[in-house]
């Protein structure tokens, strides 16, 4: 539970070699009353409680929020893109940003902030389909789009779109995917169920946040613009709506369901890249106390083995049935491992960062080519499961690889998946069809066979 009190009212800090990160707990005297609103790269807070802690109705919120478009007409400098700054970079521009008492003030109230909501310009992508507005989600779609009109060292971002497409990006340094999907269901729930409300609370008008930008600050945003422009055209993001089945179908089967889509997702890489990989799906580890995540390793010896007779035309069906089983019992027994606190990833980093911190020689262990090879996370997957029809995605992990996050509803799942498209070996669209034919195959071979 404590990362749902880490949600609301927290952001990253950038500093020299190791960020910061600040929250407000909803138990301090000092929390936050307010929220972020930006809007073509205007900054405004927005009180949402009054004096008395009462909450501004629906109504009044929706009052606030188109007195801000009525108050902006052009675009400011981008000044939120810094945040997409690699991470050193950032850190010497801050400094320098906030040496302006306005600038200093305006940055306090936006890291202080519950929240942070972005109203969206226009957004008319090229191609069809989810799949170009997950990008919007993602990263604002460029400079000349709504990158600029984002904060992305906030927690908690909610993106309204005027093109009707809604979504919220999050900032991963206090809390895991789950307790943020939990907050979206609970709200689109409310949302869907609650009634009117009459005002008690007393709305105050919104008030703008200045930024004095000088030269050094101005350079630094242009350099921003061309670096997160680069890695926006370099990324490509697929939504995968698989409607055949849920997770309805392995069930039907007595097969765990994320069992049964990791063994899925090695038989579409196999397919795609005729090799297996080390593949990482993390597995959360909230019973313990300040537990954050253990590495899954899901290719092991049994996928490995049912990914390359799949489709051996010498392999027997039933076989192949038993092959798939084996597989999927393989990866629920390290999963009940890593979840359980018997992973072996965490525990090597920390010793690895122990040898750091002390100033003790690097073990050979890491040193080896093998070890290497294991950690080179060419798939990186999460489950994240919501009651709502959502989807997360992040990129790759590494620059040959993918980035697979997926949430299985009761009768369709939904896949977010992206690779870079510098990589010549990787394509996201070709796996996203891969992992398509690779889950309704498997499908057909349950169906139609018993085991022996």
């Amino acid at each position: 539970m404590a990362q749902y009190y880490k949600l609301f009212g927290a952001c990253r800090i950038p500093k020299p070699q190791r960020d910061g990160v600040i929250c407000y707990a909803p138990d301090q005297p000092d929390r936050p009353d307010h929220i972020v609103v930006v809007y073509k790269n205007h900054f405004f807070k927005l009180r949402v409680y009054d004096e008395e802690e009462r909450s501004l109705n629906p109504s009044q919120i929706e009052e606030q929020l188109r007195a801000i478009l009525g108050r902006v007409e052009t675009r400011a400098p981008p000044v939120g893109i810094l945040t997409s700054e690699q991470r050193d970079e950032w850190a010497q521009v801050y400094p320098l940003l906030r040496q302006d008492p306005a600038n200093a003030s305006s940055l306090d109230e936006i890291e202080r902030s519950l929240f942070v909501v972005c109203l969206d310009d226009e957004y008319r992508p090229q191609g069809e389909g989810l799949s170009p507005y997950a990008g919007q989600m993602l990263h604002g779609a460029g400079s000349g789009f709504n990158s600029g009109n984002r904060w992305f060292d906030k927690t908690l971002q909610f993106i309204i779109g005027r093109n009707g497409f809604n979504g919220l990006i999050y900032e991963h340094a206090p809390a895991e995917g789950p307790p943020v999907v939990a907050v979206t269901d609970h709200a689109l729930e409310y949302c869907a169920k609650a009634a009117a409300a009459a005002p008690t609370a007393t709305a105050e008008s919104p008030t703008p946040l200045s930024f004095h930008l000088g030269p050094p600050v101005l350079d630094a945003i242009e350099r921003a613009k061309k670096k997160l422009d680069g890695l926006i055209g370099d990324l490509q993001v697929e939504v995968l709506v698989f409607d055949s089945f849920g997770k309805n179908f392995p069930k039907s089967q007595r097969l765990p369901p994320d069992a049964f889509i990791q063994v899925a997702l090695q038989l579409a890489y196999f397919r795609l890249h005729g090799e297996p990989c080390a593949s990482y799906e993390s597995g959360s580890i909230r019973r313990f106390q300040l537990g954050r995540t253990e590495t899954i390793r899901s290719c092991s010896m049994e996928s490995d083995v049912f990914a390359r007779s799949f489709d051996d035309s010498s392999c027997s069906a039933s076989e192949k049935r038993n092959r798939l089983i084996a597989a999927v019992q393989a990866h629920r027994r390290y999963t009940d491992d890593a979840v359980n606190g018997r992973g072996v990833d965490r525990h090597l980093l920390g010793l690895k960062m122990i040898a750091a911190e002390r100033g003790i020689p690097l073990p050979e262990l890491y040193k080896d080519p093998a070890y290497g090879r294991s950690c080179h996370w060419r798939l990186l997957s999460s489950q994240v499961p919501a009651k709502q029809e959502l989807v997360m995605y992040y990129d790759p992990s590494v620059p040959d690889g993918y980035g697979v996050c997926y949430n299985p509803l009761e009768r369709k799942m939904l896949f977010g998946i992206s690779a870079w498209r510098s990589c010549q070996r990787t394509d996201a669209s070709r796996l996203s069809d891969s992992l398509r034919r690779s889950l309704n195959d498997m499908s057909t071979l349950l169906a139609s066979t018993v085991t022996v």
